[in-house]
């Protein structure tokens, strides 16, 4: 196994907690007994959704009891215990032939062929370079897709599950195979052990053995500390990773045991239509004032920038270098694109996409020098670039100021800040260098708006600019709506602008930003369309990113900058098999992906993904691949619609939350097409007027035909776990 050794200019201190210390026996008047418990765990992929196996937290290390395939995971072997090295529901591409996935530990999985024609797959499995087991796997769909490795001998038991493998499909490139596997599940077989009573780990003695009666009490080890403490271990269940293994199906929770949705929300905060505030009862007119407010770097504890919330969306006054955050241009607005702590490693020429077609690169790194020379682009086009040193004595922010920005000067526009540089060394030789950044933010400088007295946005008017003073009064912006009257805001039915796509989803025009209310593809009987408009989640919202039929070209390896951090990459192109393999990245880390088909009726790929606020089975991205053909050397896939909401920032309206200078009063659920549901707003008189109701409507758009097909990471795990 190769070994591999980080280093990084920086200073890592390694804080050692001794669990001795955690508690004085001297102040215990007896006897205190933990338990260490077996309980069933969810393995992490998808692919086995009711599957469950063994797991044991001892003294902070997962452990995995022995357990067969004939057996359930409340009969295993609670004192024979397996590290678990690994339970991952990602995506890894084999090519076919000599190409090995490095699993740890010594442990290897390489696609020794690929047989397109009967779609297997010859896998084989090996500890340190030497042969375990092979399997031929079956890639379709109606066949069993996990290779199960059984061993015997394992701590003198036999048939016991020490690997697990998901192939999800296979693919024909420009020159090799493609098998994707989204599913591996490994444990330390070759290291396992088996406990005894009187055995000790650290300072604690094993004192009892409970073996498991049933998957409610699946077995535990009892440890008793030589000053009269004592620790429980206890055996749980724990659910794969990979949803597709499903052999503890019965032991899963019952449905019984979930939340109702009816639960959810008092119907008495659920207003109908005829409870909206009418347009007749409102006399005079109403004011928004929207704030120019401080807010802090997320990555800087003493500095702030100004920003203000404009009916939802965050912008920033332009500022400069040698002003006040108050002497702003509050007239003068960017949107907030990225504020974020989150670390992030490049290598030698990597780049990070930060939407908005704003892209940041590493261009060089100099580990003798502590320097990163860094670049920033948009639309693929240069816009500045700078050497950072890493030197206690220099500050190690890239400030990126630019001119003429709607007039002004030396404007701030990007922030940067880097944590260390560092590289990979393998057999004692560097292979790369990297740059590790700990903060950005960046503003929309080419997309900036300049108010004046009289624009208008949604349905207000600016009525008055209020400039800064000092700290406590940064200015503002005072909007008024002409009449009078409310504002309804509501929900409408749109037509989707690829016109391959025919029937409609819900939006809800929110202060002037469309969004979408969560609607589920969640009914088998309906598919391909989507669940009724009126029953989509119209205080569950996420905004529209895209929905055009402008057509794409693409080869093999290029991708589509949609903004906010999505984008889509056409992987491999199969001409002969007139299908694509195509990717949805978020923020550069990947999503999800299909082998797209364009055969009659076969031309949709539609992305579901689970948990957005609550909800499963929610579309957030629809694309329509139209034709795939040669192009003299090159490979080409048409796509002529794309359909995309920001399902990553989606959010959960509540009865009182304020957008703006507006207070969320009701909300209206949808009962049939005709009224698809609604959010009634509340703004309150500057003066002496009486509040007045702002009612946002939910309306139906069409929608596809498709079938259903953070940061603050320590920085030696991230990287050690990513070149593993």
């Amino acid at each position: 196994m190769k070994k591999y050794t980080v280093f990084l200019v920086a200073t890592f201190t390694i804080l050692i907690s001794v669990a001795a210390d955690t508690a004085n026996a001297a102040d215990n008047a007896s006897n205190i007994t933990s338990v260490c418990d077996i309980a069933e765990t969810d393995y992490k992929s998808e692919s086995w959704s009711n599957g469950q196996y063994p797991v044991i937290d001892l003294f902070g290390e997962k452990e995995v009891p022995l357990f067969t395939t004939n057996g359930s995971t409340g009969n295993v072997h609670v004192n024979k215990l397996a590290k678990l090295l690994l339970d991952d529901n990602n995506t890894y591409t084999l090519l076919q032939g000599g190409e090995k996935l490095d699993l740890g530990n010594g442990y290897a999985l390489e696609a020794k062929q690929i047989n397109i024609d009967n779609e297997e797959i010859w896998f084989e499995f090996s500890k340190d370079g030497k042969y375990i087991a092979d399997q031929i796997v079956p890639a379709n769909t109606d066949g069993n897709n996990t290779w199960t490795v059984t061993l015997d001998n394992v701590q003198g038991e036999n048939n016991v599950v020490a690997m697990k493998v998901h192939v999800k499909n296979i693919f024909v490139g420009a020159v090799d195979n493609i098998v994707q596997i989204n599913g591996l599940w490994l444990t330390d077989y070759t290291n396992a052990t088996t406990l005894k009573v009187g055995d000790k780990i650290g300072e604690f003695t094993l004192e009892n053995i409970v073996s498991g009666v049933n998957t409610s009490n699946m077995g535990s080890l009892v440890f008793e500390n030589n000053t009269g403490s004592s620790v429980a271990c206890n055996v749980v269940g724990t659910n794969y990773k990979c949803n597709s293994w499903s052999n503890v199906a019965a032991d899963t929770a019952s449905t019984e045991d979930t939340a109702n949705t009816a639960d959810i929300a008092n119907t008495e905060d659920i207003a109908s239509t005829e409870d909206t505030a009418s347009t007749e009862d409102n006399v005079s007119n109403m004011t928004d004032v929207c704030n120019v407010v401080s807010t802090s770097y997320k990555w800087v504890s003493n500095e702030q920038y100004p920003v203000i919330d404009l009916f939802g969306d965050k912008y920033v006054p332009l500022f400069t270098t040698n002003g006040s955050i108050w002497d702003s241009h509050v007239t003068k607005l960017a949107k907030l694109i990225i504020d974020s702590n989150e670390h992030q490693v490049l290598k030698d020429g990597e780049t990070i996409e930060l939407g908005q077609g704003y892209a940041l690169e590493a261009k060089q790194i100099s580990i003798p020098n502590s320097q990163a020379w860094l670049e920033v682009t948009k639309d693929g086009k240069y816009v500045d670039d700078r050497i950072v040193t890493l030197n206690d004595d220099k500050n190690t922010t890239w400030n990126l100021t630019l001119d003429n920005v709607q007039g002004e000067n030396n404007v701030i526009v990007m922030r940067v800040h880097v944590d260390s540089v560092g590289g990979l060394v393998e057999d004692n030789i560097l292979q790369y260098s990297c740059v590790t950044i700990d903060g950005i933010w960046l503003i929309d400088y080419s997309d900036v708006i300049n108010l004046e007295i009289g624009d208008k946005i949604g349905g207000l008017t600016l009525e008055k600019i209020i400039g800064g003073t000092n700290i406590s009064n940064q200015g503002s912006l005072v909007f008024k709506n002409a009449t009078g009257s409310s504002i309804s805001y509501n929900v409408v039915g749109t037509d989707y602008t690829c016109e391959s796509w025919s029937n409609q989803y819900p939006t809800i025009n929110l202060f002037g930003e469309t969004y979408f209310p969560l609607l589920a593809n969640s009914d088998k009987s309906r598919k391909p369309y989507n669940d009724p408009i009126w029953e989509c989640h119209v205080d569950k919202i996420a905004k529209l990113i895209l929905d055009s039929d402008k057509k794409h070209l693409l080869k093999t390896g290029e991708k589509i900058d949609f903004g906010q951090g999505y984008s889509l990459q056409v992987k491999e192109i199969d001409v002969d098999g007139e299908r694509a393999w195509i990717e949805f990245d978020k923020d550069g880390k990947y999503v999800d992906d299909t082998i797209a088909l364009t055969y009659p009726n076969e031309h949709y790929w539609t992305c579901l993904r689970d948990n957005i606020q609550g909800e499963d089975n929610i579309p957030v991205l629809k694309v329509y691949v139209s034709k795939v053909y040669q192009d003299g050397n090159d490979s080409i896939v048409q796509i002529g619609g794309i359909w995309l909401i920001d399902y990553a920032n989606a959010r959960t309206l509540k009865i009182g939350d304020k957008i703006g200078e507006s207070t969320l009063e009701k909300i209206v659920s949808g009962t049939n097409s005709s009224n698809p549901g609604s959010l009634a707003f509340k703004k309150t008189q500057a003066v002496d007027s009486s509040p007045t109701s702002e009612e946002k409507t939910v309306v139906s758009t069409n929608k596809s035909t498709s079938p259903s097909i953070s940061w603050d990471l320590d920085f030696l795990n991230f990287i050690t776990s990513k070149f593993r």
